[in-house]
């Protein structure tokens, strides 16, 4: 149904934070508006991955287990973007539940997304070399990628190199 929307789909994504002087590389998946906005195309379908995500955001999933690892040991963040901003740090993560409560709390007409990252700081970025980034890059999309395919359709598979 939605096949031609990037909106709809689990995402892997990188950003520079100027403002805090960081670069985030993970995962994103997007709700868009719950009700139709002008100014934010992209109103939330049936078959979006967001459904997917909210579904396995409680105790005992897959989702779960691996948001609880990621954040709690391997130092990533969990947080709301859009309509509704908020983290979720290691010394206050319980469970994915979290995720979607805060989410139920963001504005209906306004877009919201969630995203699950790795922080790098600026002194972490200028100490890599090109190669080394694009490596660490690639180990953060590793990371994520089963959080990834409890979101989607189509699982992805790990590449043989």
């Amino acid at each position: 149904m939605s096949n031609n929307v990037n909106f709809g789909c689990a995402k892997f994504f990188i950003s520079a934070d100027r403002e805090m002087k960081a670069f985030h590389s993970g995962l994103q998946v997007e709700r868009g508006a719950l009700r139709e906005d002008s100014e934010i195309p992209g109103t939330l379908q049936e078959d979006w991955d967001w459904h997917r995500l909210m579904k396995q955001c409680q105790p005992g999933t897959v989702m779960d287990g691996e948001m609880a690892r990621l954040v709690r040991r391997e130092g990533f963040t969990a947080r709301l973007i859009g309509g509704l901003t908020r983290d979720f740090p290691a010394d206050a993560w319980e469970s994915s539940r979290q995720v979607r409560q805060s989410a139920r709390r963001a504005p209906p007409d306004q877009w919201e997304g969630f995203q699950l990252f790795y922080r790098m700081s600026e002194k972490e970025v200028r100490s890599c070399n090109g190669l080394e980034l694009i490596r660490a890059i690639m180990g953060v999309f590793a990371e994520v990628t089963e959080c990834m395919n409890q979101c989607m359709q189509v699982r992805l598979e790990g590449s043989a190199s």
